[in-house]
Protein backbone atom coordinates (compact mmCIF):
# COMPACT_ATOMS: atom_id res chain seq x y z
CA UNK A 1 0.00 0.00 0.00
CA UNK A 2 2.93 2.49 0.57
CA UNK A 3 4.48 1.36 -2.60
CA UNK A 4 1.34 2.11 -4.03
CA UNK A 5 1.02 5.99 -2.84
CA UNK A 6 4.17 6.75 -2.92
CA UNK A 7 4.42 5.85 -6.19
CA UNK A 8 0.95 7.96 -7.25
CA UNK A 9 2.62 10.89 -5.12
CA UNK A 10 5.73 11.03 -7.79
CA UNK A 11 3.40 10.56 -10.81
CA UNK A 12 1.27 13.45 -9.68
CA UNK A 13 4.74 15.67 -9.06
CA UNK A 14 5.89 14.82 -12.51
CA UNK A 15 2.44 14.79 -14.65
CA UNK A 16 0.17 17.23 -12.31
CA UNK A 17 -3.26 17.27 -12.99
CA UNK A 18 -2.35 15.79 -16.81
CA UNK A 19 -1.25 13.03 -15.03
CA UNK A 20 -4.37 12.50 -12.64
CA UNK A 21 -7.14 13.19 -15.88
CA UNK A 22 -5.16 10.54 -17.93
CA UNK A 23 -5.01 7.77 -15.05
CA UNK A 24 -8.28 8.22 -13.84
CA UNK A 25 -9.86 8.13 -17.09
CA UNK A 26 -8.25 5.32 -18.84
CA UNK A 27 -8.70 3.11 -15.79
CA UNK A 28 -12.64 3.94 -15.96
CA UNK A 29 -13.10 2.58 -19.63
CA UNK A 30 -11.51 -0.61 -18.66
CA UNK A 31 -7.70 -0.50 -18.59
CA UNK A 32 -6.43 -1.62 -15.13
CA UNK A 33 -4.23 1.47 -14.41
CA UNK A 34 -4.09 2.97 -10.87
CA UNK A 35 -6.58 6.03 -11.02
CA UNK A 36 -7.37 5.39 -7.29
CA UNK A 37 -3.76 5.59 -5.87
CA UNK A 38 -3.45 8.75 -8.36
CA UNK A 39 -6.03 11.00 -6.91
CA UNK A 40 -5.31 10.06 -3.71
CA UNK A 41 -1.55 10.80 -4.25
CA UNK A 42 -3.26 14.42 -5.89
CA UNK A 43 -5.26 14.70 -2.79
CA UNK A 44 -2.10 13.98 -0.68
CA UNK A 45 -0.22 17.09 -2.57
CA UNK A 46 -2.98 19.16 -1.73
CA UNK A 47 -2.48 18.63 1.80
CA UNK A 48 0.76 20.33 1.44
CA UNK A 49 0.09 22.77 -0.31
CA UNK A 50 1.36 21.57 -3.69
CA UNK A 51 -1.56 21.25 -5.35
CA UNK A 52 -5.69 22.62 -5.19
CA UNK A 53 -7.82 20.19 -3.63
CA UNK A 54 -10.35 22.20 -5.71
CA UNK A 55 -9.16 21.19 -9.07
CA UNK A 56 -7.61 18.13 -7.93
CA UNK A 57 -11.43 17.08 -7.24
CA UNK A 58 -12.58 18.56 -10.20
CA UNK A 59 -10.31 17.11 -12.69
CA UNK A 60 -11.07 13.81 -11.36
CA UNK A 61 -14.59 13.49 -11.28
CA UNK A 62 -14.69 14.71 -14.66
CA UNK A 63 -12.10 12.10 -15.46
CA UNK A 64 -13.88 9.01 -14.01
CA UNK A 65 -17.25 10.45 -15.37
CA UNK A 66 -16.47 10.53 -19.32
CA UNK A 67 -14.15 7.53 -18.80
CA UNK A 68 -17.06 5.55 -17.81
CA UNK A 69 -19.18 7.42 -20.48
CA UNK A 70 -16.75 5.97 -23.21
CA UNK A 71 -16.77 2.67 -21.14
CA UNK A 72 -20.34 2.64 -21.46
CA UNK A 73 -20.34 3.01 -25.77
CA UNK A 74 -17.94 0.64 -25.81
CA UNK A 75 -20.34 -1.85 -24.32
CA UNK A 76 -23.38 -0.80 -26.01
CA UNK A 77 -22.00 -1.05 -29.35
CA UNK A 78 -19.01 -3.78 -28.90
CA UNK A 79 -20.69 -5.46 -25.68
CA UNK A 80 -23.92 -6.76 -27.18
CA UNK A 81 -22.82 -8.24 -29.90
CA UNK A 82 -20.62 -10.37 -27.49
CA UNK A 83 -23.82 -10.78 -25.23
CA UNK A 84 -25.94 -11.81 -27.78
CA UNK A 85 -23.32 -14.43 -29.34
CA UNK A 86 -24.03 -16.79 -25.13
CA UNK A 87 -25.50 -19.83 -25.19
CA UNK A 88 -28.51 -18.01 -23.54
CA UNK A 89 -32.01 -17.51 -24.61
CA UNK A 90 -33.31 -13.86 -25.65
CA UNK A 91 -35.96 -14.06 -22.81
CA UNK A 92 -33.40 -14.82 -20.33
CA UNK A 93 -30.96 -11.66 -21.43
CA UNK A 94 -34.32 -9.67 -21.27
CA UNK A 95 -34.72 -10.27 -17.70
CA UNK A 96 -30.84 -9.21 -17.25
CA UNK A 97 -31.64 -6.32 -18.81
CA UNK A 98 -35.27 -5.54 -16.23
CA UNK A 99 -33.00 -6.40 -13.53
CA UNK A 100 -30.17 -4.06 -14.77
CA UNK A 101 -32.83 -1.23 -15.23
CA UNK A 102 -34.37 -1.64 -11.75
CA UNK A 103 -31.01 -1.94 -10.28
CA UNK A 104 -28.21 -0.82 -11.83
CA UNK A 105 -28.10 2.52 -10.86
CA UNK A 106 -26.81 0.89 -7.14
CA UNK A 107 -24.76 -1.12 -8.68
CA UNK A 108 -22.89 1.90 -10.88
CA UNK A 109 -22.91 3.59 -7.82
CA UNK A 110 -21.18 1.13 -5.51
CA UNK A 111 -19.22 -0.56 -8.12
CA UNK A 112 -16.69 2.58 -7.86
CA UNK A 113 -15.15 1.74 -4.89
CA UNK A 114 -14.29 -2.10 -6.08
CA UNK A 115 -11.12 -2.43 -7.90
CA UNK A 116 -11.80 -4.78 -10.96
CA UNK A 117 -15.70 -3.78 -11.08
CA UNK A 118 -14.79 0.14 -11.31
CA UNK A 119 -12.79 -0.82 -14.50
CA UNK A 120 -15.55 -2.44 -16.22
CA UNK A 121 -18.89 -1.00 -14.52
CA UNK A 122 -19.17 1.28 -17.71
CA UNK A 123 -19.00 -1.33 -20.03
CA UNK A 124 -20.97 -3.97 -18.56
CA UNK A 125 -23.72 -1.22 -17.96
CA UNK A 126 -23.74 -0.64 -22.17
CA UNK A 127 -23.78 -3.92 -22.70
CA UNK A 128 -26.96 -4.75 -20.81
CA UNK A 129 -28.53 -2.51 -22.45
CA UNK A 130 -29.12 0.21 -19.01
CA UNK A 131 -30.90 3.40 -20.35
CA UNK A 132 -28.72 6.36 -20.95
CA UNK A 133 -29.95 9.24 -19.02
CA UNK A 134 -30.03 6.64 -16.04
CA UNK A 135 -26.81 5.79 -16.64
CA UNK A 136 -25.27 9.48 -16.58
CA UNK A 137 -27.09 10.45 -13.19
CA UNK A 138 -25.85 7.11 -11.47
CA UNK A 139 -22.26 7.55 -12.98
CA UNK A 140 -22.32 11.04 -12.36
CA UNK A 141 -23.72 10.15 -8.36
CA UNK A 142 -20.76 7.50 -8.13
CA UNK A 143 -17.79 9.38 -9.11
CA UNK A 144 -18.54 12.34 -7.40
CA UNK A 145 -18.98 10.17 -3.72
CA UNK A 146 -15.83 8.37 -5.42
CA UNK A 147 -13.72 11.48 -5.57
CA UNK A 148 -15.35 12.54 -2.54
CA UNK A 149 -14.30 9.25 0.12
CA UNK A 150 -10.83 9.39 -1.34
CA UNK A 151 -9.86 12.63 -2.30
CA UNK A 152 -11.79 14.77 -0.26
CA UNK A 153 -11.70 12.40 2.87
CA UNK A 154 -7.68 11.98 2.95
CA UNK A 155 -7.45 15.53 2.53
CA UNK A 156 -9.40 16.05 5.65
CA UNK A 157 -9.32 12.72 7.50
CA UNK A 158 -6.00 11.48 6.49
CA UNK A 159 -5.64 8.99 9.17
CA UNK A 160 -9.06 7.57 8.61
CA UNK A 161 -9.00 7.27 5.11
CA UNK A 162 -5.84 5.55 4.72
CA UNK A 163 -7.10 2.65 7.37
CA UNK A 164 -10.33 2.34 5.33
CA UNK A 165 -7.94 1.97 2.57
CA UNK A 166 -5.93 -0.76 4.10
CA UNK A 167 -9.32 -2.69 5.31
CA UNK A 168 -10.78 -2.92 1.74
CA UNK A 169 -7.46 -4.13 0.38
CA UNK A 170 -8.66 -7.77 0.40
CA UNK A 171 -11.70 -6.70 -1.12
CA UNK A 172 -10.39 -5.07 -3.72
CA UNK A 173 -8.31 -8.61 -4.43
CA UNK A 174 -11.27 -10.69 -4.49
CA UNK A 175 -12.82 -8.18 -7.39
CA UNK A 176 -9.46 -8.14 -9.04
CA UNK A 177 -9.83 -12.34 -8.91
CA UNK A 178 -13.67 -12.10 -9.64
CA UNK A 179 -12.85 -9.72 -12.65
CA UNK A 180 -10.13 -11.81 -13.99
CA UNK A 181 -11.67 -14.95 -13.82
CA UNK A 182 -14.97 -13.66 -15.93
CA UNK A 183 -12.48 -11.91 -18.75
CA UNK A 184 -11.01 -14.96 -18.97
CA UNK A 185 -14.05 -17.63 -19.27
CA UNK A 186 -15.50 -15.15 -21.97
CA UNK A 187 -12.20 -15.20 -24.26
CA UNK A 188 -12.09 -19.09 -24.01
CA UNK A 189 -15.75 -19.82 -24.49
CA UNK A 190 -15.72 -16.97 -27.85
CA UNK A 191 -12.08 -19.05 -29.15
CA UNK A 192 -14.16 -22.19 -28.79
CA UNK A 193 -17.06 -21.18 -30.48
CA UNK A 194 -15.27 -19.65 -33.19
CA UNK A 195 -13.20 -22.75 -33.54
CA UNK A 196 -16.47 -24.34 -33.14
CA UNK A 197 -17.82 -22.93 -36.51
CA UNK A 198 -14.60 -23.28 -38.33
CA UNK A 199 -15.23 -26.86 -37.64
CA UNK A 200 -18.70 -26.82 -38.89
CA UNK A 201 -17.51 -24.95 -42.09
CA UNK A 202 -15.38 -27.18 -42.98
CA UNK A 203 -17.27 -30.84 -42.36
Amino acid sequence: MNHALLFAHHWMVEYGYFGLFGTVFVENFGIPLPGQSALMGGAMLARSGDMDMARVFFVAWSAAFSGDVIGYLIGRYLGRRVLDRLPVSNITIAKVDRAYARHGGALIVFSRFIEGFRQINGIIAGSLGMAWKAFLLFNAIGAFLWCSVWGLGLYYAADTILHLWQLMQPIHTLGWIATAILFITGIAYLIWRSRKNRSHEGI
